[in-house]
């Protein structure tokens, strides 16, 4: 069973969901992990469980 912090599976050839932080407190925006702002994004999911993952343009 996956937990919230493991990436989800990849497929060769496929881009890599990264874990990003989003709070509607501290602005429409979502981090990566280190801090860094993303910009743009091809695809974000929120789990139920608080996990946010991102899919970064290319």
């Amino acid at each position: 069973m996956r937990t919230s912090r493991e990436s989800p599976p990849t497929r060769r050839g496929r881009p890599e969901a990264r874990r990003v932080s989003f709070s509607p407190y501290a602005g429409p925006s979502f981090h990566c992990e280190d801090g860094t702002p993303v910009s743009a994004a091809a695809l974000v999911w929120l789990d139920a469980d608080g996990a946010c993952w991102a899919v970064m343009e290319t």
